[in-house]
């Protein structure tokens, strides 16, 4: 079962949307722009889509998207197990492809809970495997109190 759905944006374009969330802390802010996520799974940076501003020290429960700058991302295989990492460029995520739908999307589990549908690059990749996507900063959306959202963007409709 996937957890995310697609909605369209303001531009019509269809995004990923979390409907499932995980606890985590804003550590810092990168750039002075994008927030610094510690969680169970490690570390990430990413492109905050709240209306408020995060909180260095505050504790949230974020759910995560793929924005429009992710076409671009890489794919490796890994080690089981799932993870996020961050350097000063990017946020890599490690999961398992679920299932492939449509030749076109690979259905991709961050956790145990939270999945998001990545595009098939050119490597293929087989349904069970592991999985390390390497993301820009913008690519990955953290979404404070991500069923707000959701509900909001439906009733846009």
């Amino acid at each position: 079962m996937t957890i995310f759905q697609l909605l369209p944006d303001d531009q019509g374009d269809t995004e990923s949307v979390c409907i499932h969330t995980m606890s985590a802390t804003v550590v810092a802010l990168v750039h002075d722009l994008y927030p610094a996520i510690e969680c169970e799974l490690g570390f990430a940076v990413g492109a905050w889509e709240g209306d408020v501003s995060p909180e260095i020290g505050q504790k949230y429960e974020l759910g995560f998207g793929l924005g429009q700058l992710a076409l671009g991302c890489s794919m490796v295989s890994c080690m089981p197990g799932f993870s996020f990492n961050a350097n000063e460029e990017s946020t890599m995520l490690s999961g398992r492809i679920e299932y492939i739908e449509d030749d076109d999307l690979y259905n991709f589990w961050i956790t145990k809970d939270i999945s998001i549908d990545l595009e098939k690059p050119l490597i293929h990749f087989d349904t069970g495997q592991w999985v390390q996507v390497k993301l820009n900063y913008e690519g990955l959306r953290i979404i404070p109190n991500p069923d707000r959202l959701s509900l909001a963007r439906k009733r846009e409709m």
